[in-house]
């Protein structure tokens, strides 16, 4: 999937959280809990550092803030098509998408060995599908 441009679209909503932790001066805690340093959050804060989806990623896991959040609540269905592919995979464990991409490139793989070029448009469409 490659990055939709909109996450800067998802910044306040982390800056509100991570100027929460630093008020209640837990800041250092929530970094050291996720593996960063504490000015790594701190620029992320202040907008110095770009937003991605592995930083969001660490916050969700971490309690920090939630997926609905993020979106101001909204439910998944009403959020563009981006957002929403965006959403999911922030819901869904890293390990299940990693099976879900093996699965999908060994269907890939198998319909193009044997030739089932229908089968990859069917895939390929469904996949793509927008």
């Amino acid at each position: 999937m490659s990055e939709p441009n909109d996450f800067a679209e998802l910044l306040p909503a982390v800056q509100a959280v991570l100027v929460r932790y630093r008020k209640e001066r837990r800041l250092s805690e929530l970094a050291r809990s996720i593996g960063f340093s504490k000015n790594r959050l701190t620029e992320i804060m202040y907008g110095k550092r770009k937003l991605t989806p592995y930083y969001l990623i660490k916050l969700i896991e971490a309690g920090a803030m939630t997926v609905g959040q993020l979106f101001n609540g909204t439910d998944i269905r009403e959020l563009s098509h981006e957002k929403r592919i965006m959403a999911r995979r922030l819901l869904i464990d890293a390990a299940v998408i990693d099976i879900l991409d093996e699965e999908m490139q060994l269907l890939l793989k198998e319909a193009v060995d044997q030739k089932r070029i229908e089968d990859l448009k069917t895939i390929l469409k469904t996949v793509l599908k927008k």
